[in-house]
């Protein structure tokens, strides 16, 4: 695996650019109490804390990868479905698979095979590590090693990530990051607002895959806006999206 610490001068960037993306979903849902991201989406009743509410269970083809195992590449079927969103994980995906992302990584814990189950239905790579993330910062570590070992990006190519439990993301708003970024030169960090708030999903240039590993313990993906070069990109016509963590978060989107 290949690092790579410095930004191309503007006459050596590439005829093309890629843009990847990775949704960390390896957490346990503890403040919902049931598994947040297999429920029904759009919301149809409230929940209690111990109310799974989980619509039954459909997929399509779609290998699954565990950690260090070779992906094989999609071919020209294997493309967004068509399907109606059912649960939370399916209307994220929806929106990340129509979105202008070249590859997509998602994690999962690998003893959560009922999310791993229903992503099965969407073109993407379902990575789930033999030891499951400690945070998100872990995971999408996880996703951009899986990410650098099939793929190899260099520097001038960009990293989305957004937790999967942001259901209202919109294509728009992810179509906007990516042009500022383009439009920047590739270099600056792109961050979504409203109304002076920062949402998801956030675009890192792929050296910063480098200072993310380097980031003490006690400190998230949020530090890294401090000093760098940020883009934020105003959304006139959406609200951005929040996290799910809650039963009062599920309930208040009814």
């Amino acid at each position: 695996m290949t690092e790579n610490s410095g930004m191309a001068a503007p006459e050596e960037r590439p005829e093309i650019i890629r843009c990847f993306a990775v949704l960390p979903a390896a957490g346990h849902s503890r403040r919902m109490g049931c598994p947040k991201l297999l429920l029904p989406w759009p919301p149809i009743n409230q929940i209690g804390p111990a109310d799974s509410r989980v619509l039954a269970n459909r997929t399509d083809r779609l290998s699954i990868f565990e950690k260090g195992e070779t992906a094989t590449d999609l071919d020209e079927d294997h493309r967004a479905i068509p399907v109606r969103p059912e649960r939370i994980i399916d209307a994220v995906l929806s929106t990340w698979t129509h979105a202008p992302v070249d590859q997509m990584a998602i994690v999962v814990r690998n003893d959560d095979d009922e999310l791993a189950d229903a992503c099965r239905r969407w073109p993407i790579h379902i990575v789930r590590p033999s030891v499951s993330p400690i945070d998100m910062k872990a995971s999408v570590l996880v996703g951009a090693e899986f990410i650098e070992e099939h793929y190899r990006p260099d520097c001038c190519d960009a990293l989305l990530v957004a937790p999967a439990d942001t259901p209202g993301i919109a294509s728009e708003t992810i179509l906007s990051v990516v042009n500022a970024w383009r439009g920047s030169g590739g270099r600056s960090v792109v961050v979504p607002t409203s109304e002076g708030r920062r949402g998801h999903p956030i675009l890192l240039p792929w050296p910063y895959v480098k200072r993310i590993r380097e980031l003490p313990a006690d400190q998230g993906l949020d530090s890294l806006l401090e000093g760098a070069s940020l883009l934020e990109v105003a959304q006139l016509h959406a609200e951005l999206a929040g996290d799910i963590d809650t039963p009062e978060d599920y309930n208040k989107l009814i």
